[in-house]
């Protein structure tokens, strides 16, 4: 809706205000001015100006902040537009003629799930991906939030600035978790009381002044608002991911970014989180109650599917999905009847009107500043039982070749890695003579199971020093990458007592 200037909102006759001003006891004789004085709201221009994509984005918090959707009852701008973008879900035909081309999956609509996480090579399953799921990026966004745990302070040459982020994974989550949501000061749901008492007030001041248009407008606001609400909040979120094979190898692995990695150390259900898990969010859908098969009764994969979709759904009264479409026609009968009955009330009663909307805006715009991509991170460690202080620890490098070098020794130090060529080809693609010749000289270190006991060194021999068959200054680049292999090695034996690192190897008491 187009936003019109302010001096659209008031209307007012110059004339009749000049004989206003002829009566010297005007002030105190005269009622407050009705509809008739000659100076009253225009509807539309108070609807546009303040808007309703606030409004759109403060319903989109209905199924993450919790208790939101009780607090809905309040008038609110930008009704149309709510009933416009949530009017689909009811995946009714009137609603696809009245809302053509919406979205029919509340996943996508609330954008729960869909932006894609950065690569992931698995180390001994030999699986790599090119992207991974949701998950995925939210945890690549909240660690490169994160400071670094200690600064290694190794000298060497710079080229980019980067960060290995290693992560603990000890908790393997359920195939399906229903978690709960998390509770904040930050963006309590107890903060729409500010709006709600608002309208309350509001809808009282027009009794006082017995402006029963401008009540009614207030009023059904409310009503549509906090119906709506209730609605659309009650949605499920609802976790998933693929249960592993049985006797898979431990799913560690390496999420790639552009200059910077993060470590997953895990068993292969915990990784199956990121690489393949996903958050849902469904509504209760309309199901014929019929009894579940009985003992015995042959039973088709469909009868046991929609038997356990019944019984998982709550016990308390939810609405059904289907109960959105009545709310989209409520919210667009409220836009067109505040429209018609506002020019026709009092002053004073517009003046409350706009009230309402003005507290209604100003919390709309809170909470469409909610970071709702921080509240599905604060779900998922909940998720998976990730303790930041604990399970997460960060390290700045010096190069990329560094960093690739730091990876290898972490996650060979925590579980053997038969074949270290593919890691180091997923971490640096380079096929060059000269990167071939460290990727070697590397992998021979790495398959050595001696290499991390305790009075063992990272020295290379003469002969990976001069390289086989290079020129001199390829052997120059050759003895570069094995200097900032060293590097890498004295950056991890500075950090592999900490306790961070211990935690990851319980099982032998992270003696290395």
């Amino acid at each position: 809706m187009p936003v019109l200037p302010i001096t659209n909102i008031l209307r007012f006759s110059v004339p009749d205000a000049i004989r206003i001003s002829t009566h010297d006891d005007s002030t105190f004789t005269n009622p407050l001015p009705t509809s008739s004085s000659g100076f009253t709201l225009n509807a539309l221009g108070v609807a546009g100006f303040f808007g309703g994509d606030s409004a759109v984005n403060g319903m989109a918090t209905a199924n993450l902040v919790p208790y939101r959707r009780w607090f809905g009852w309040y008038n609110t701008p930008g009704s149309y537009e709510i009933a416009k973008k949530f009017g689909p879900l009811a995946d009714w035909a009137m609603s696809d003629g009245l809302f053509p081309g919406g979205e029919h999956d509340p996943t996508k609509l609330f954008g729960i799930h869909g932006k894609e996480g950065p690569p992931f090579i698995a180390v001994h399953s030999g699986s790599n991906f090119p992207h991974t799921q949701h998950p995925a990026y939210l945890m690549m966004k909240k660690t490169r939030s994160l400071p670094p745990t200690r600064h290694t302070n190794i000298d060497g040459r710079r080229t980019i600035r980067t960060t290995v982020t290693i992560v603990n994974l000890r908790h393997v989550p359920n195939v399906t978790e229903r978690p709960l949501l998390p509770f904040s000061w930050d963006y309590s749901a107890l903060l729409a009381l500010v709006p709600i008492i608002v309208s309350v007030l509001g809808c009282a001041g027009c009794i006082f002044v017995a402006d029963w248009f401008c009540l009614a407008s207030i009023a059904l606001g409310i009503v549509a608002n906090g119906l709506s609400c209730f609605v659309i909040g009650s949605g499920n979120l609802t976790f998933e991911h693929h249960e592993p094979a049985e006797k898979a190898p431990p799913g560690d692995g390496v999420l790639k970014g552009d200059s910077d990695v993060v470590l997953l150390i895990g068993r292969e259900g915990a990784i199956n989180a990121f690489v393949r898990g996903r958050f849902t969010l469904q509504f209760r859908e309309h199901v014929k109650e019929r009894p579940g098969p009985r003992r015995g009764e042959e039973r088709s994969p469909e009868m046991v599917q929609s038997y356990t979709n019944r019984r998982q759904q709550p016990k308390r009264f939810v609405p059904p999905q289907g109960a959105i479409g009545p709310c989209a026609i409520l919210l667009i009968v409220q836009f067109l009847s505040q429209l018609l009955l506002i020019p026709q009330g009092t002053l004073f009663g517009q003046i409350m009107f706009v009230a309402t909307l003005g507290a209604s805006w100003l919390y709309n715009v809170f909470l469409s500043s909610i970071d709702r991509e921080g509240i599905q991170t604060r779900i998922l460690f909940d998720v998976l039982k990730i303790d930041e202080e604990k399970d997460i620890q960060k390290y700045e490098l010096n190069t990329w070749t560094e960093t690739t070098a730091f990876t290898c020794l972490v996650l060979a130090w925590v579980n053997h890695i038969k074949a270290p060529s593919e890691l180091l080809d997923g971490m640096l693609p380079n096929n060059t003579l000269v990167w071939r010749a460290w990727k070697e000289t590397m992998a021979r270190k790495l398959r050595s199971q001696a290499l991390f006991r305790r009075n063992t060194g990272f020295n290379f021999t003469d002969e990976d020093w001069e390289g086989d068959g290079l020129d001199p200054a390829d052997r120059d680049l050759l003895q570069t990458f094995l200097t900032d292999s060293e590097n890498a090695w004295k950056a991890w034996t500075a950090v592999r007592d900490t306790p961070q690192m211990k935690g990851l190897r319980p099982l032998v008491g992270g003696n290395a």
